[in-house]
């Protein structure tokens, strides 16, 4: 089995908080982890091997979250389907133990302020991720 939680919108929509949440109120990554394990551990008859990935799309450019200045990832496709080329894959025996790759991940995660100046008509993005300030005129 394979889950994917994909998250699209604008600018400060909420994405970030219906994904993750907070500590009294679970988004729907750490509730998804959860319920696998909880299923997981029903079913004594079986073995289940888990492992979590982390992806950021940002700008067009694929990055691994959970590797260090991650250089940039490419789709690709084989016969068993299409897969990120270079995505780290790590398993995980415990909720507790997917939670620490999610914190992880999300201190790499791209997250700007943007500044605007009606008087300028320009646009200012500054990656507090450290990999870029991107500036734009309107």
């Amino acid at each position: 089995m394979n889950a994917t939680i994909f998250a699209y919108g604008q600018t400060a929509s909420g994405k970030t908080f219906t994904m993750r949440g907070n500590e009294s109120s679970p988004g729907l990554i750490p509730l998804s982890i959860a319920e696998v394990f909880k299923e997981a551990a029903k079913n004594k008859e079986r073995n289940f091997k888990m492992c979590v990935s982390f992806l950021e799309l940002y700008n067009e450019t694929i990055y691994d979250l959970l590797v260090e200045n991650s250089e940039k990832l490419e789709i690709k496709e084989n016969t068993h389907g299409v897969f990120v080329k270079g995505l780290s894959i790590f398993e995980v025996r415990s909720l507790e133990e997917a939670m620490k790759f999610l914190k992880q991940g999300d201190a790499r995660r791209k997250i700007c302020l943007l500044y605007t100046s009606d008087a300028a008509d320009d646009m200012q993005c500054v990656d507090l991720g450290g990999r870029r300030i991107i500036k734009k005129k309107k």
